[in-house]
């Protein structure tokens, strides 16, 4: 379960939620990207689940507190955990996304994890991420024996 609700503040986040099979269960998300990536892990053999704002990671800035929630914890069949962030490619040099990714570095380092930023760029390159959602349409339905020509 996430740590924390899904926020829409100001209006810039289109927040809803992603029908995971791998799951068994809806999954929030808090941006477009997050939920390509829920398609993408959704999908990946290597990764045995994943959950949404799954901790908060306390910073300081300025002589002042601060919280970062990471988007998602991916757990690998290895047992390996990263936590990975989405951002628009265009908001990886912004000042508070620079903050937020240096305090989830240092929180992986610190705790045997590793961090990683997906972008809209890196996603949605290539024919994966769209073939994946095809299939995501169909995911569901059950295929009898006898239906393939086996």
């Amino acid at each position: 379960m996430p740590i924390r609700k899904p926020q829409n503040r100001f209006g810039r986040h289109m927040i809803g939620t992603f029908s995971s099979i791998k799951l068994k269960r809806s999954i929030a998300y808090e941006s477009i990207i997050e939920r390509d990536l829920y398609f993408a892990l959704d999908y990946e053999q290597n990764v045995t689940t994943f959950k949404e704002q799954p901790l908060v990671i306390p910073y300081e800035l300025n002589g002042r507190a601060h919280w970062y929630t990471p988007d998602v914890l991916i757990i690998y069949r290895d047992g390996s955990e990263v936590i990975a962030e989405c951002k628009p490619q265009v908001f990886l040099d912004t000042e508070n996304t620079r903050r937020q990714l240096a305090a989830g570095e240092l929180f992986c380092r610190a705790h045997a994890k590793t961090f990683r930023v997906y972008t809209d760029v890196e996603l949605r390159s290539g024919y994966y991420l769209k073939n994946v959602k095809l299939l995501h349409k169909f995911g569901r339905y059950e295929v009898s024996s006898e239906s393939l020509d086996i």
